[in-house]
C-alpha cells in the first residue's frame, strides 16, 4: 500500500524514527507496547510504527481528492438519548479477513474492546467507563501538500491517529478524552475526525488538521432529554460525520469528494428523521441504507487513488454505551449479519 503512493522502505524507516521519538516523549507506555508487539511478532519496530501511522504516511503522499470522485470512506453517527455510537468502516475488501475484536484488561479493572487490525493499538471501540470512539478520515489539499506532497521532504514527527484512538479508549470520561486530544498538538497531520461519545448522551466530533489544528464540535446545551426531538440542535450540526471537514474553519471549502457530501446529506436526513432516541435497530437500518448512487452502505468498487480493486464497507459497528455492548459484522453488512459482544463477557 505504501509503495503504491510512492514510499520506499528507507523513507519509511526515517519517518518512523521521527514518529517513534514523538510517541516515546508523549506516551512512553504506548511506545513500549509497540516495541513489545514488534518483539513478539519478530518484526522490526519501524514496521509496527508504520502500521500505526498508516493514515499519516498516506496523507503525506496523497495528491488530493477530486471533488467528483465517487470513492469514499466511513459514515458515523451518534444517538444522544439512547447513547448508541456507530459507524460503517469503509476500506479494502481484504481487510474482512484481518480485522478482529481486541480485549484489554488493566490491573485496576478498566477494560477496553476495540475493532482493530494486527499490530495497531486501537481503532473503533468502547471502554468500561462508557466512553466510545469512531474514526473518519478527512482530507484537505493544502495540508496534504504541506505535510508531504510531491516533494516527499516535509514528513516530520507526529502522534499517529491510531495512538490517539487508544488514548481516548484509555480515558475515564469524555471530557478527559477531548482534553487529551487537544493537548496533543502533533496530531494535526492525521486529518481525521475522532468521534467520541459517552453513556450519558455527550459527544464530541474532534476534527484534526484544519486551520485551527484541533477543533472539537460539541453538542448544544440540552433543555430536555425526554423529547425525541432535535429542537435543541436548530442551527447546529447534528451528530453525523462522513469524510470532509464540517468546521475547523474549513466548512465553506470543498474538502471532500462527491461521495462524502452525498453520504453526509443522506446521513443527516435519516438521523434527523429518527431523532435522538434512535434504537439499535434504527441505527443499523441507517448504516445499511443503500439509496442513491453514492450510498451510506458502500458496495465494493475500485478506489484508484490508493490502487484498490475493491473498496467499500467492510464492517459495521454499533455500540450501546450504556450497556457496554458491541454489535459487529464480520464482513460487509451486505453479506454478513451482526454478532453481539458484551464487554462484561469478554
Amino acid at each position: 500500500l505504501f509503495r503504491k503512493v510512492g514510499w520506499t522502505d528507507n523513507e519509511i524507516r526515517a519517518a518512523m524514527a521521527a514518529v517513534a521519538h514523538c510517541v516515546a516523549s508523549k506516551f512512553p507506555h504506548y511506545h513500549e507496547e509497540i516495541e513489545g508487539i514488534a518483539e513478539g511478532s519478530c518484526r522490526e519496530r519501524w514496521e509496527i510504527y508504520a502500521l500505526n501511522a498508516r493514515t499519516e504516511l498516506l496523507n503525506a503522499r496523497r495528491m488530493g481528492t477530486s471533488s467528483e470522485a465517487v470513492d469514499g470512506e466511513c459514515s458515523s453517527l451518534y444517538a444522544p438519548n439512547s447513547a448508541v455510537l456507530a459507524q460503517n468502516w469503509d476500506w479494502e475488501k481484504t481487510m474482512e479477513d484481518l480485522y478482529f475484536l481486541q480485549y484489554i484488561q488493566y490491573d485496576d479493572g478498566r477494560r477496553i474492546a476495540t475493532i482493530t487490525e494486527p499490530g495497531i493499538l486501537a481503532k473503533i471501540g468502547l471502554n468500561s467507563d462508557g466512553v466510545g470512539v469512531l474514526l473518519n478520515l478527512l482530507s484537505h489539499n493544502p495540508m496534504n501538500k504541506e505535510w508531504g506532497g510531491k516533494s516527499r521532504s516535509k514528513f516530520t514527527g507526529c502522534i499517529p491517529v491510531h495512538v490517539l484512538l487508544r488514548c481516548i479508549l484509555d480515558s475515564r470520561s469524555l471530557d478527559q478524552a477531548v482534553k487529551n486530544v487537544k493537548d496533543c498538538k502533533l496530531s494535526v497531520p492525521s486529518m481525521s475526525n475522532l468521534f467520541v461519545g459517552d453513556d450519558k448522551g455527550n459527544y464530541a466530533m474532534i476534527e484534526l488538521g484544519g486551520i485551527k489544528g484541533v477543533d472539537p464540535i460539541i453538542p448544544p446545551p440540552r433543555k430536555s432529554r425526554e423529547n425525541n426531538s432535535w429542537k435543541d440542535w436548530e442551527g447546529k450540526l447534528l451528530p453525523a460525520h462522513t469524510n470532509h471537514f464540517l468546521r475547523c474553519e474549513l466548512a465553506d471549502l470543498k474538502t471532500g469528494n462527491a461521495s462524502s457530501y452525498s453520504r453526509q446529506q443522506r446521513l443527516e436526513h435519516l438521523v434527523r428523521k429518527a431523532g435522538p432516541d434512535m434504537s439499535v435497530s434504527q441505527v443499523k437500518s441507517i448504516l445499511g441504507d443503500r439509496k442513491g448512487d453514492l450510498p451510506i452502505l458502500r458496495p465494493y468498487t475500485p478506489y484508484p487513488q490508493l490502487g484498490f480493486d475493491n473498496a467499500g464497507t467492510c464492517c459495521a459497528v454499533v455500540m450501546e454505551l450504556k450497556t457496554r455492548t458491541l454489535h459487529v459484522t464480520s464482513g460487509s453488512p451486505i453479506s454478513h449479519s451482526y454478532e453481539t459482544f458484551r464487554l462484561s463477557s469478554l
